[in-house]
C-alpha cells in the first residue's frame, strides 16, 4: 500500500508542475490598452457604442456638436455644428427637424428640445441612436435597432 502512495505522489508532482508551467506560459506577456470611447482617459466621447464618436467641445461660453466616423482606429470628422448654428435652432421645434446629415450620420433637433444622432444602417442593418440634452451634452442615452440589411 505504501508503494502505491509513493508512486501516486511521484506521479502527481510532475503533473502538477506541468499544469503550473502551462498556466504561466499561457498568461499574456503584455497589457492590452483598450477602452470604450466613453470611458477612455485621453479623449472621451459621449457615446460608448457604434462606429462613430459624439463630442461637444466647449471653449468659454461656446459649444459645438462634433461627430466623427471611425473605421478601425482611424476617424475623421463627419458632421460639425458650430455654436452660431446651434444658436439659430428653435428651443423646441414644432416638429422634429433635421439639423445636418452626411452619409450615414444624421443629427436631429426633436420637439422635446433634445438632440438625436442616427448612424447607419451598417452592413448588418443596425442603426445606432444617441439622444442627449443641450450642449455640452447631458443625460446621454444610447440605443440601437435592426432594419433590413442594405440591398435586401
Amino acid at each position: 500500500m505504501k508503494r502505491f502512495a509513493l508512486f501516486r505522489a511521484l506521479l502527481s508532482a510532475p503533473i502538477i508542475a506541468t499544469i503550473v508551467l502551462m498556466a504561466f506560459s499561457a498568461a499574456p506577456t503584455f497589457t492590452a490598452q483598450a477602452c470604450l470611447p466613453c470611458n477612455c482617459t485621453d479623449i472621451r466621447s459621449h457615446n460608448c457604442f457604434g462606429p462613430y464618436h459624439l463630442y461637444t467641445p466647449t471653449r468659454g461660453e461656446s459649444c459645438e456638436i462634433d461627430l466623427w466616423l471611425f473605421e478601425g482606429d482611424r476617424g475623421r470628422r463627419y458632421v460639425r455644428v458650430t455654436n452660431s448654428e446651434l444658436a439659430k435652432l428653435p428651443a423646441n421645434p414644432e416638429q422634429n427637424m433635421l439639423v445636418k446629415e452626411r452619409g450615414v450620420i444624421a443629427l436631429y433637433k426633436l420637439t422635446t428640445g433634445e438632440y438625436q444622432v442616427n448612424v447607419g444602417p451598417d452592413a448588418e442593418g443596425k442603426i445606432y441612436v444617441v439622444n442627449f440634452d443641450g450642449c455640452p451634452a447631458e443625460n446621454v442615452r444610447e440605443t440601437n435597432f435592426q432594419v433590413a440589411r442594405p440591398g435586401e
